[in-house]
């Protein structure tokens, strides 16, 4: 596995310490590790939202439901 060193604030290294206390993750790399994964889930999730649909269905308003 590959190692880095950044720096974050105190109030997210405080965040950090409080998740690692609440016994759900072992140390501070857990917490980091889950929330890039879910940066990543989100990055993809928003991609996939801003591709058309094959469908061909443009995104204009259906002005006869007014």
């Amino acid at each position: 596995m590959d190692q880095m060193k950044v720096s974050i604030s105190d109030r997210l290294a405080g965040y950090v310490r409080k998740k690692v206390k609440t016994g759900r993750y072992n140390n501070a790399s857990e917490v980091v590790r889950e929330a890039l994964r879910r940066l990543e889930d989100e990055d993809e999730r928003a991609l996939r939202l801003a591709k058309p649909t094959a469908r061909g269905h443009s995104h204009r308003p259906n002005r006869e439901a007014a």
